[in-house]
């Protein structure tokens, strides 16, 4: 859960908000292209957040790890339904 939350809800949203003051800067703009999407992509990032945060607290969020790669990441090697978020 944790790293989930730490990937998710900090590192990408960090390095999207470097980009977006510093793609500007770059290339010599006063502003990002188009603003009313960077807006709604804040929104968007606050409900995969609320959801990813339901989904731990009614125990039905994914409970696997950065190990669950294709060899891996079967029925037979998942420690319930939790991988296939959905299919119980």
């Amino acid at each position: 859960m944790h790293g989930t939350n730490m990937m998710f809800l900090f590192a990408v949203p960090v390095m999207e908000a470097m980009a977006v003051y510093l793609v500007p800067l770059m290339v010599g703009t006063r502003n990002i292209a188009f603003p009313r999407l960077n807006a709604f992509s804040y929104w968007m990032y606050l409900a995969g957040g609320l959801l990813l945060w339901i989904a731990f607290a009614v125990d039905t969020g994914p409970d696997v790890g950065w190990f669950a790669y294709v060899p891996l990441s079967g029925p037979q090697y998942a420690a319930g339904n939790a991988p296939t978020f959905g299919r119980k």
